[in-house]
């Protein structure tokens, strides 16, 4: 068994890890964690001895027992270690913060000489 010295060489051990059992799946012709998952729940299912069921969102595991719970987090687990989440923004934009006296500043540039004589007289 190998030892680390740092924290960090554990993450970056793991971080090798990972890519090296993503380009293992691969080359089996498993390119994402959705193709993977099918995999994962019939592997699970094995090792925890739960059926798998299909419901309203694909199949998984029913969840009513703390094995089916287990199952259910292993798989969560190894695809999370093999396929780490990625930091993409979700779906929902956020709105441009503008600056206000810049905003004024470009709109006061717009007005004609004498609209902008009449806005300095009037401030």
């Amino acid at each position: 068994m190998t030892t680390y010295n740092t924290p960090a060489q554990v993450f970056d051990a793991a971080e090798e890890m990972s890519v090296a059992l993503a380009e293992q799946l691969m080359m089996m012709g498993i390119g994402s964690k959705e193709e993977a998952k099918p995999h994962a729940l019939q592997w699970a299912s094995k090792k925890y001895g739960v059926p798998i069921r299909t419901g309203q969102r694909g199949d998984g595991f029913a969840r009513d027992t703390k094995k089916s719970e287990a199952a259910h987090k292993a798989v969560q687990r190894v695809l999370n270690t093999i396929y780490p989440p990625s930091d993409i923004p979700s779906g929902k934009k956020v709105a441009k913060q503008t600056d206000e006296v810049a905003r004024l500043i470009s709109k006061f540039q717009g007005l004609t000489a004498a609209q902008k004589k009449r806005f300095l007289a009037g401030i």
